[in-house]
């Protein structure tokens, strides 16, 4: 049996909060801007498969197993797994070094 590959969708805001932090790292070193923006490609592309992958979001209040996270070089993206419509919205791209947001 084939497990379903699930949609990843993005958020516009985080979408937006992506390019930014891209370009935020580009101003200083391209390839490092390119390294980065590979890394956080390549782990959301293994959700697809495997969106239980990472842990839960534990800046959560209310826990919910669904909202989860991953971290890499100092990026943090936070997605919601709907497994109805076999999706993964991308919802939130922060900087490890910014005031965390409970939600």
């Amino acid at each position: 049996m084939v497990d379903r590959q699930y949609d990843v969708r993005w958020d516009t805001v985080a979408l937006i909060q992506f390019k930014e932090i891209f370009v935020y790292i580009r101003k200083d070193s391209y390839q490092n801007a390119l390294k980065v923006k590979k890394k956080i490609l390549e782990c959301i592309a293994k959700i697809k498969a495997e969106p239980m992958r990472f842990g839960p979001d534990k800046f959560r209040i209310d826990h919910n197993e669904a909202f989860r996270s991953f971290e890499v070089y100092n990026i943090r993206v936070t997605y919601f797994i709907d497994d109805v419509d076999y999706s993964v919205n991308i919802i939130r791209v922060r900087s490890t070094r910014q005031e965390p947001i409970s939600y």
